[in-house]
């Protein structure tokens, strides 16, 4: 008997590289185990059951925060469901390794999925479930060729350091996916013809390529009335997902949140700077949450083009743009939103001027985090380059050239960002031109001077033929 399994319409959006490596690994008539990780809400879930869609499927979801009995016993009731013997509600265990002893029975023939989802919760943040994992794995579930174990977890952080590096699954795990948010292409794909590109761009900018977050913004003709609606309503479903993303990607450790919480007040920070705001030491307590919380996606490390990544000059910014978007609008408004101050008109609680700012430091990040897409479109992609922002301890703490590519033919290929709604102005030139004399050009370089604007350029920046080339933001799909 086939599993019902129901994928919603983004299951067939991109997903093209992942769904044949699982196509693959289904047919290989080999055990295997297949590690797959990805943040909450990008779409693991619907990816494995649409592959497996053929396939018997034995589903164990971890418990949010749940001991260990009540995992084994919430454990215990859906292989009940599976094999369609509600005594085995009843059975009692204390490990793991009584618990895979036991189903072994049902997977050693046949052609089976064994699919263990939110793989961190079922394991208590600890080792002992894998290891017990391993031994039914070696000496049961691995003699059936038809067989196939998904460990699926929504905490990267987790499944990177306690799965694919664990001890006791090393030459075991032949198979790792790290599921991604949606590229710009795809979420253009998937929000369709009827979508302008700046409003797929202002949602894409706003919570990232999470498919079920893009879901709700495209559930009417204006999203951004949705994402109005969804984050400043006392129903919204921004309005709490912010504590489902740190329940379901990191153990239970405020500091996590500390650090989110620092870095969404301003538009980027450094290690001293968290050290001393968390009275931590900068050494490796401090490094194992920045290690985690960049490891799930969360934040991002960034040095000046000219440095590298061992530099003292190390910035870090959230990366995760809903967590930008939550902590910079929904989080202030909390109070207001809980007295349904903006039940009748949502989008009185988003001040337009103060978004439109927001999304343009957004732009900036997407086209740093891009800047391969950004090579390849400037023609240079097979030319080695070191890349980043511009800044130093001899400029301004607010002094940033956005974008700079330092490349091997000795051009510097600098690069002003702007995310406006109209086309830019001449301004641009002369903006361009005060940040240049801040900067040293390296000896036997030239530069190629780039605007990268959204909206592009009014007839005068075109005219004035300033800058080498200019890109817009249809150039970018």
């Amino acid at each position: 008997m086939k599993n019902p399994v129901k994928t919603g319409s983004f299951g067939i959006v991109g997903r093209a590289a992942e769904l044949s490596q699982l196509s693959r690994i289904g047919l290989s008539k080999r055990a295997a185990i297949v590690i797959v990780y990805g943040r909450r809400r990008v779409g693991k879930t619907t990816l494995i059951e649409h592959a497996y869609r053929e396939r018997r499927i034995l589903k164990i979801e971890g418990v949010e925060s749940g001991p260990k009995a009540k995992q084994l016993e919430t454990a215990l009731l859906l292989v009940a469901q599976y094999v369609n013997d509600p005594t085995i509600a009843k059975l009692k265990f204390t490990r793991w390794l009584e618990f895979f002893e036991y189903i072994a029975r049902f997977l050693e023939d046949g052609v089976h999925t064994l699919y263990l989802e939110e793989l961190q919760w079922l394991a208590s943040y600890n080792d002992e479930l894998v290891s017990d994992f391993k031994l039914v794995w070696d000496n049961r579930l691995s003699k059936n060729s038809n067989l196939v174990v998904v460990l699926c977890g929504s905490s990267p952080s987790f499944m990177i350091n306690n799965v694919v590096k664990s001890k006791a699954l090393y030459g075991r795990s032949q198979h790792e996916i790290h599921v991604e948010p949606f590229t710009l292409r795809e979420a253009v794909e998937y929000f369709g013809d009827s979508y302008s590109l700046d409003s797929v761009m202002d949602s894409y900018l706003s919570v990232g390529g999470i498919p079920e977050y893009l879901s709700y913004l495209r559930a009417s003709k204006s999203s951004y009335l949705e994402l109005c609606n969804q984050s400043f309503r006392r129903q919204g479903y921004f309005l709490n997902e912010c504590e489902r993303v740190f329940v379901s990607s990191l153990a239970n450790n405020d500091n996590y949140r500390k650090i989110i919480e620092i870095l969404a007040k301003q538009r980027f920070s450094t290690r001293p700077i968290l050290a001393e705001r968390l009275s931590l030491d900068s050494g490796g307590t401090l490094s194992h949450l920045l290690f985690d919380l960049e490891m799930s996606g969360f934040i991002r490390s960034y040095v000046p083009f000219d440095k590298k990544e061992g530099s003292k000059l190390v910035r870090y910014e959230i990366s995760d743009q809903y967590l930008q978007f939550y902590f910079r609008f929904i989080a202030p408004a909390k109070k207001r939103i809980a007295q349904n101050a903006y039940a009748e008109n949502s989008t009185k609680a988003l001040n337009l001027t103060d978004y439109q700012q927001w999304l343009g430091y957004s732009f900036e990040r997407w086209c740093r985090h891009n800047h391969a897409l950004l090579a390849k479109y400037m023609g240079f992609s097979n030319v080695q380059y070191d890349v980043g922002p511009y800044f130093s301890k001899k400029t301004p703490v607010n002094f940033q050239i956005d974008l700079i590519f330092s490349r091997a033919d000795k051009v510097l290929t600098i690069c002003e960002i702007k995310y406006t709604k109209a086309p830019v102005s001449k301004k641009v030139i002369k903006e361009f031109e005060q940040k240049m004399e801040s900067f040293v050009v390296p000896p036997r370089h030239s530069v190629q001077r780039v605007l990268i604007s959204a909206a592009g350029t009014d007839i005068a920046v075109k005219n004035a033929g300033f800058f080498d080339d200019i890109i817009e933001l249809k150039d970018l799909i």
